[in-house]
């Protein structure tokens, strides 16, 4: 009898979060893990994580990778979009993360509003977007660990459904997002996205911007605790939130339409 080998060809995102989280015991094994993966392939851009600090860290601010930041989501009665703030808990609470990088210029595709702004000093800024991480407005996950079911970033009991949050749950909702569009690309012939910062700064520069995005206006900083909010939301692009949050349609047919 003959035998049918599938071969499935994985492609991994890296997206990793941006976030501030104190105690938080899975920022650096998230960075680890990340690192295994190769920029470029498949197509596929990494998004890693920026640091606590005012400086991001790297490789977060890689010109090559794309920073995700984290929100406060805010749903009408019917689970329709109602608005966004900045994810920001406080000391204990986590916040989302941003800032200057220590070691990379700014790349030449990093303009459009915002981006020059009264911090900047030639270096690359971070993040580029953000998406909800606030455990409280977070990601129902099934847990079946019993008393491994709790811990940071995690609310719930000892098992059953809980919600988690920080951008290393905001990370991957970007990934699944852009694998989804690379979909809608290779159904209409084209090539996937690949490397997302140029065109992303482009539509954030464009008449598309509100349309794509959700520009998180609503007063508020990021990094609380050791720093007291290190950079404020403004319009446009920020360090808080860089361009903000996805309309995933609307976006991923506009990522689409440029290739």
């Amino acid at each position: 009898m003959r035998k049918k080998v599938v071969v499935f060809l994985v492609l991994l995102v890296v997206f990793i979060s941006a976030s501030f989280i104190f105690p938080n015991p899975f920022l650096h094994s998230a960075s680890a893990e990340a690192m295994l993966q190769p920029r470029g392939a498949g197509g596929l851009p990494p998004l890693l994580s920026v640091s606590k600090l005012q400086g991001a860290d790297d490789p977060a601010a890689q010109p090559y990778v794309t920073g995700v930041g984290g929100t406060n989501l805010t749903l009408k009665s019917d689970n329709s979009y109602q608005s966004e703030t900045v994810w920001n808990g406080g000391f204990l609470g986590g916040a989302g993360g941003g800032g200057l990088s220590q070691f990379w210029k700014q790349p030449s595709w990093q303009t459009g509003p915002g981006v020059q702004n009264q911090y900047s000093n030639g270096m690359r800024e971070t993040p580029d977007v953000s998406l909800d991480a606030d455990p409280a407005t977070g990601y129902p996950v099934y847990c079946t660990a019993g008393s491994n079911c709790t811990g940071g970033g995690i609310t719930g009991g000892s098992s059953g459904w809980l919600t988690v949050g920080g951008t290393s749950a905001a990370a991957p909702m970007w990934a699944a997002m852009i694998a989804l569009a690379n979909q809608q690309a290779a159904k209409a012939g084209k090539n996937t996205l690949g490397f997302l910062n140029p065109a992303l700064y482009k539509i954030g520069s464009g008449s598309s911007y509100g349309r794509d995005f959700h520009d998180i206006t609503a007063s508020g900083s990021n990094d609380e605790g050791f720093n007291g909010g290190a950079y404020p939301v403004t319009q446009n692009y920020d360090m808080a939130t860089g361009w903000g949050t996805f309309d995933a349609a609307s976006l991923a047919a506009d990522l689409v339409s440029m290739k």
